[in-house]
């Protein structure tokens, strides 16, 4: 639900996930959603601003759990809640700028190879679900994994490697609009 707040927080979107999770986007120029309304994952919800105490455009992102601050990860960059202000950024890559395309995964311990082989060299592992940035699908080993089968692997520009589709949450095998690497 979009609100207004007079203090330091300027312009800003509460959203209430349930379970007792909430998450705050301060200092918004604009909302793009009416208060109280329900919201979808990938939805716009507001326009970065530098309302209230401000020193320039940005977000400033809280994830509280029963109204206490957790630490957050976010394209596997861990931001420590709580911390000096301003003392944990990072640089967002959902469409600002840069190639590819965003796609959230899903699982836990997701290995992330230097090639679309299972037998290829792992580079990381996405610990849960996160947000990437597609550049390239290419096919590669088939892999097996609750009740899926899929020979097509995407190449993860941030990580540097690649990872079955499977665990893109995706409905196609082959992604669509994604070019082959």
């Amino acid at each position: 639900m979009a609100k207004s707040r007079p203090s330091g927080a300027g312009n800003y979107i509460a959203i209430e996930h349930g379970g007792g999770w909430k998450t705050y986007y301060f200092h918004l120029s604009a909302y793009s959603v009416a208060d109280g309304q329900q919201v979808s994952q990938g939805q716009q919800i507001g326009v970065t601003g530098s309302t209230g105490n401000s020193t320039g455009p940005h977000i400033h992102y809280e994830q509280l759990l029963n109204g206490v601050g957790q630490n957050i990860v976010i394209n596997g960059s861990a931001l420590a809640y709580p911390a000096e202000y301003g003392s944990y950024h990072l640089t967002s890559d959902n469409g600002c700028s840069g190639p590819g395309k965003n796609y959230m995964t899903w699982g836990s311990g997701v290995n992330v190879r230097s090639d679309a082989r299972l037998a290829a060299p792992v580079v990381t592992t996405l610990s849960g679900p996160t947000s990437v940035w597609v550049l390239c699908q290419k096919q590669g080993d088939t892999v097996n994994a609750e009740g899926y089968t899929n020979n097509w692997w995407s190449k993860l520009r941030d990580q540097n490697g690649f990872i079955s589709n499977i665990y893109i949450q995706d409905p196609n095998s082959q992604l669509p609009g994604v070019p082959l690497c």
